[in-house]
């Protein structure tokens, strides 16, 4: 967690972004870090957890971080939260909460406010435009063959990313500090995000943490 609030510390000192800062450990070496870089890109989406996770799938060649974990200073965005989830991420610690992000001037609370909203209520206008044409699109890919899906089993991601863990060499973690992260279950929180009622399962959880000042994990 040190290393993500440096991250942002550097972050804000250099007038990359905002203080936001991210790292994506796994096999106890940092294998992505991120910061926020959303004004010094123009891009709004170069969130400091976005910046760390394409870091590290780019080094590591692959799109799920199945046996990662990821450190960030601040409680993940619903964008963040998103991209953790497609990632397939299983664990997250976070040190400033959305409502400190608020606090200061950063939309997180608001935006997590509006997601379950009905459409209509939302401060954005979403109208639907041509989805017989659209549509068109998805049914030749669910009929196209040798496609390479992107939310596969954990096997699967676990093969892709088991090899690239192992190819990467200790010279180049030099930056790396401490030990393997541990989390017990008795820091461990659990966020409930409601899927639709025709999704089949009503929830989908995934492990949120907040490590203890104590804990092993304030190392990262």
């Amino acid at each position: 967690m040190k290393e993500a609030i440096k991250a942002a510390e550097d972050s804000m000192r250099t007038g990359q972004g905002g203080p936001f800062g991210c790292v994506v450990v796994c096999c106890s070496k940092v294998i992505g870090r991120g910061n926020n870089r959303v004004t010094s890109t123009n891009d709004p989406t170069a969130h400091a957890e976005i910046t760390a996770i394409r870091n590290a799938c780019t080094r590591l060649q692959t799109f799920q971080l199945t046996d990662c974990e990821l450190y960030t200073s601040c409680e993940p965005c619903p964008m963040c939260l998103s991209a953790i989830y497609w990632a397939r991420i299983p664990t997250v610690f976070y040190a400033n909460t959305r409502q400190d992000a608020a606090a200061i001037g950063f939309d997180d609370d608001f935006i997590y406010r509006q997601v379950p909203l009905p459409m209509e209520e939302r401060s954005i206008t979403m109208k639907s435009l041509l989805r017989n044409e659209a549509l068109t699109t998805f049914r030749a890919w669910a009929d196209k063959t040798g496609k390479m899906r992107y939310w596969s089993s954990n096997s699967y991601a676990a093969s892709l990313l088991t090899p690239a863990i192992n190819s990467i060499s200790r010279a180049s973690l030099k930056s790396t500090r401490g030990t393997s992260p541990t989390t017990s279950p008795s820091r461990m929180t659990r966020m409930r995000v409601h899927r639709p009622i025709n999704s089949g399962n009503s929830e989908e959880i995934i492990r949120i943490a907040q490590p203890s000042p104590a804990s092993s994990s304030s190392k990262w």
